[in-house]
């Protein structure tokens, strides 16, 4: 089976509880964890993916970046999602 690469995991929430997400990721054992305004930026397997979803209790959702692109339209941003290998 091939080996994936890490993801980019987000886990947002509420302003001002950006630090009790960061330490029930730090419980979780997932290290690497940094607080941004919005939530915690961290990487991981769908492991981790599916830990934080599951025992996250203070974030709000718990996202994966699955491209990055600039787009400063609505249709450049349809454009260039439809190339995105979904």
């Amino acid at each position: 089976m091939r080996k994936r690469a890490p993801l980019d995991i987000f886990a947002s929430s509420a302003p001002g509880l950006e630090r009790i997400v960061a330490e029930e990721i730090q419980q979780l054992g997932i290290t690497g964890a940094k607080q941004i305004e919005g939530g915690v930026i961290f990487t991981g397997d769908l492991t981790r993916l599916y830990e934080a979803n599951l025992h996250l209790r203070a974030a709000s959702r718990v996202v994966v970046r699955v491209a990055e692109f600039h787009a400063s339209s609505f249709h450049e941003l349809e454009r260039r999602a439809k190339r995105i290998p979904w």
